[in-house]
């Protein structure tokens, strides 16, 4: 039987080894984006661009990030709340995905509508919407691609998993039958 001290003394070494993984994590982390800004992938991108992720780096690094009410219907852990030029966007960084509300992946992107491709063919998908739990429709993103993405049915967004986000951003822009 382990006495109070011998407790007390042992809990107090896990929460110093915790800070210690903490600390440990955070450096990488802060390592990885620092790598990150000196790679020519970085350098190509516009200074509109690397200000944006510079933001959302500076958000990401900081020591309390906002959570959201939502979890992922990936993983189902929560989202965190991340500004992205003036668009509060649910990211869940366990797994990478994200989730847009009505109207917010259209201001990103820029497109006449969250998911151009909305009235073609949809089928069942995996996910359940993190709003109201009913089963999302999975369908092209814009007519030409083969990008699929996820959507609610009773219009309370759009969730992109990991590499997804990339996928609509690399896009062409729409053309007349996709307005």
């Amino acid at each position: 039987m382990i006495g109070w001290g011998s407790a007390l003394h042992a809990a107090r070494r896990i929460t110093y080894v915790q800070g210690i993984v903490q600390e440990r994590r955070e450096r990488r982390q802060s390592m990885r984006w620092k790598s990150f800004r000196l790679s020519q992938e970085y350098k190509r991108l516009t200074p509109k661009e690397q200000s944006c992720l510079d933001s959302i780096g500076k958000q990401l690094m900081a020591e309390s990030i906002p959570q959201s009410d939502k979890t992922c219907p990936e993983c189902h852990n929560h989202f965190v709340l991340i500004n992205v030029t003036g668009v509060e966007i649910d990211t869940c960084l366990d797994c990478g995905s994200f989730w847009f509300d009505i109207g917010e992946l259209q201001v990103l992107t820029k497109k006449t509508r969250d998911v151009p491709g909305e009235d073609m063919p949809k089928e069942k998908s995996s996910y359940e919407c993190p709003v109201c739990k009913s089963n999302m429709q999975q369908h092209v993103f814009q007519e030409g691609s083969e990008l699929l993405v996820d959507t609610c049915p009773n219009d309370h967004g759009v969730y992109l998993e990991r590499g997804e986000l990339k996928g609509v951003l690399d896009l062409p822009p729409e053309t007349e039958s996709d307005a």
